[in-house]
């Protein structure tokens, strides 16, 4: 990565803050900022985490297992006999151009090749805690192997510390499937995968994985979640990974300042300390989502479970009424409420009425002759007996409607309002038409009197 510049005055200014214990966001030294964690998110990936600190430093991690030959070619007979019982770990950390104007262009690379050496070292190490022999199926044949694609979103400072936090999240959330394994003799083995959902299992040793706590020594003081500015001002880093019994599974020295002895030890201390303290609250952070992810999905195959229960409800009893609140508010328009009354009369009478009518009609005529055998007439005989009784059907219903509609207190107000407004422009017109026909004298005299 290209170097960022500084300025006198704000190396000046971190100093005097690490030396008081007061750093520039707030922080005391060994603080750390806001670990937001959240699993799961990838469907297609086998497991997923993301992982952010605070408003800064965000990475997703992917991982996917999938199966694969175990792979012996060029190497020692030793190192064969081990790794022919054991799956394999593939690492790859890739630091988006978006996420910092750092990893723009070639040296980006190199930082990216860095990053996934350091992630491999200590996963694929004896101090991983991972149980590579439980990933193997056919020993020096097939074997699972764990793909951990990470990428840097955002980049805040303390990146390989979200890495490793991040990775362990995702490991934690990864499902391996079931195999069975079956001897057909003559030393043939052959394995199938199991297809039921629910048979998975987590990969051996997660909970051993351990996290790295990156120490920068600034003056005669050491920090850890350095932001951009802080790693900057740092004269050396010691990377101290730990596990969650307090072992320390590794240390990595960079930087081109030195560490005093004194100050050594005491640095692999603090973040022996600190990675305990990290690991339980990273587990209990992923509990406490899986408990809320699975509590959600409960509900909903309980929601789902009632949904398909109240079928059999619908079947047996008839849906509750229309709420009257759930019908619009629309100003009353007596033409449009008679042309929706004849045609809801109407398209009740379609069927019913015509058929009682026909039928009452053909009862009549079935009296009179046989004209069986004439089907032109029928037809004819079936449609004008039809058409009359339904139109006087019709207008019988529609004018009693009228009628009880007129006679309501509704219509007795319409037509008490109607009578008004005619009152009132029949006086109007009146006096119109009588100040036209006054003589000129009769508005002369007028004046004089109000003079007066």
């Amino acid at each position: 990565m290209p170097p960022t510049l500084i300025s006198p005055s704000e190396n000046d200014y971190i100093l005097r803050g690490v030396d008081a214990n007061i750093r520039a966001d707030g922080r005391g030294r060994l603080d750390y900022r806001q670990v937001i964690l959240e699993t799961g998110l990838i469907t297609q990936a086998s497991g997923s985490a993301r992982c952010r600190l605070g408003e800064g430093t965000d990475v997703l991690v992917g991982v996917k297992v999938e199966l694969g030959a175990i792979e012996l070619d060029g190497v020692e007979e030793d190192v064969a006999e081990i790794k022919a019982k054991r799956g394999r770990v593939i690492c790859n950390v890739e630091c988006s151009p978006i996420a910092s104007q750092q990893f723009a262009g070639r040296g980006a690379d190199d930082f990216n090749i860095e990053l996934t050496q350091m992630l491999d070292r200590v996963l694929n190490g004896p101090q991983s805690g991972l149980d590579l022999e439980k990933l193997c199926i056919i020993p020096g044949q097939q074997c699972w192997i764990v793909y951990i694609d990470a990428i840097v979103l955002d980049y805040a400072g303390n990146l390989l510390d979200t890495i490793f936090m991040t990775t362990r999240a995702a490991l934690y959330n990864t499902k391996v499937p079931k195999t069975i394994i079956q001897d057909i003799g003559d030393g043939e083995i052959v394995f199938d995968i199991s297809d039921d959902v629910e048979g998975w299992e987590r990969i051996e040793g997660w909970d051993k994985v351990p996290v790295a706590i990156t120490l920068n020594k600034i003056g005669s003081r050491h920090i850890v979640d350095a932001t951009p500015l802080e790693e900057l001002t740092t004269e050396a880093k010691l990377l101290v990974t730990v596990n969650k019994n307090g072992k320390v599974c590794g240390l990595q020295k960079s930087g081109g300042g030195s560490i005093d002895p004194s100050l050594l030890n005491e640095m692999v201390q603090t973040g022996r300390s600190l990675g305990q303290s990290l690991i339980k609250s990273l587990d209990e952070m992923v509990r406490r989502e899986e408990n809320d992810i699975n509590l959600k999905q409960s509900r909903r195959e309980r929601a789902d479970n009632g949904k398909n229960g109240s079928l059999y409800s619908k079947r047996h009893h008839s849906p509750p009424p229309m709420r009257a609140h759930h019908q619009p508010v629309m100003k009353f328009n007596a033409d449009m409420w008679m042309q929706d009354f004849k045609q809801n009369v109407m398209e009740k009478l379609f069927k019913e009425e015509r058929f009682k009518a026909f039928q009452k009609k053909r009862r009549g005529l079935e009296n009179v002759m046989d004209v069986s055998d004439d089907e032109d007439w029928q037809e004819q005989q079936k449609i004008t007996p039809v058409i009359a009784s339904s139109q006087y059907l019709i207008q019988s219903v529609v004018q009693n409607e009228w009628e009880n509609y007129q006679s309501s207190p509704f219509s007795q107000y319409q037509l008490w309002l109607q009578e008004q407004q005619l009152l009132y422009a029949a006086q109007q017109y009146q006096q119109t038409v009588i100040t036209k026909n006054l003589p000129p004298e009769w508005f002369q005299y007028r004046e004089s009197t109000n003079n007066e």
